[in-house]
């Protein structure tokens, strides 16, 4: 046997404040980012994820090497799911494809070779989320573990309608991303509970999640202030990167800021 050892809901511009909203901003408080646990990093870039909506994901096992898989129609009705380990070909269409969530890794077998890759700890989820979604497309069963646990809170958004449900693999994803940004798992639950739109995949998208992130880590200086606005305003992480980056500095924390006041006043939610 091969081893392959490794292997929309935000406003942009600064609203006008009532005095009564404008009062409420002012005695809002938020933890101190310096007093939380940092995120993990966001290994998964927007240009990764780009590829892998066109067919083509790339990922670094837990040993370093370069795992590429691949939808090709080439000589096939349906698309294939190629494997390339580095630049050599490794299967020219996976037939097996499994997951052990604990261990992290991913089983792949084809007519004439089987192996398996281990995925990075601090991705595993998104990673293999991603990977999902290939051997969807290709027509393939997913085998094992699901890439994440998703949590009740979640769950329950998804199954209001046979639509949402439907839509299962690529909410797995969303949640996945939104973890990697998160100190915790119970702060990106609240702030799914401020706005739900950010883990629906009708209404979301993976680029949007990471997209939106790195454009707030850019704009904002680092972690500290961007943590702080997608506490107080989640629905910025449904933005098209595209749009955000063309705000500046002062109109996404003050949308922010009058996102989280209007969240305040709501007594009933």
């Amino acid at each position: 046997m091969l081893v392959l050892l490794s292997l929309l809901h935000a406003s942009l511009l600064p609203p006008r404040l009532s005095p009564g909203l404008a009062s409420a901003i002012a005695q809002q408080s938020l933890p101190s980012a310096s007093a939380r646990a940092p995120p993990p990093a966001m290994a998964i870039k927007r240009a990764t994820l780009e590829r892998a909506a066109a067919g083509t994901f790339e990922l670094t096992d837990r040993t370093g090497d370069v795992v590429r898989f691949c939808l090709s129609q080439e000589g096939s009705e349906t698309p294939k799911l190629q494997l390339y380990v580095g630049d050599d070909l490794f299967s020219d269409g996976l037939e097996r494809i499994a997951f052990d969530r604990d261990a992290g890794e991913i089983e792949v077998e084809d007519e004439t070779s089987e192996g398996s890759m281990a995925l990075c700890r601090e991705t595993v989820g998104a990673e293999a989320a991603t990977v999902a979604l290939l051997v969807g497309r290709a027509g393939l069963e997913w085998e094992g573990d699901e890439p994440i646990l998703l949590p009740d809170l979640v769950e329950e958004k998804l199954n209001v309608s046979e639509e949402t449900k439907e839509s299962r693999p690529g909410a797995l994803l969303l949640w996945a991303l939104l973890i990697n940004i998160y100190p915790t798992e119970d702060e990106a639950l609240a702030a799914v509970r401020r706005n739900s739109a950010i883990i629906l995949p009708y209404l979301n998208r993976p680029v949007n999640i990471v997209g939106s992130w790195e454009v707030l880590l850019d704009l904002l200086g680092g972690e500290e202030e961007a943590l702080q606005v997608v506490t107080r305003n989640p629905g910025v992480l449904a933005c098209n990167p595209l749009l955000l980056e063309r705000q500046n500095k002062e109109a996404i924390l003050a949308a922010s800021y009058a996102v989280n006041a209007v969240e305040s006043v709501m007594w009933w939610k």
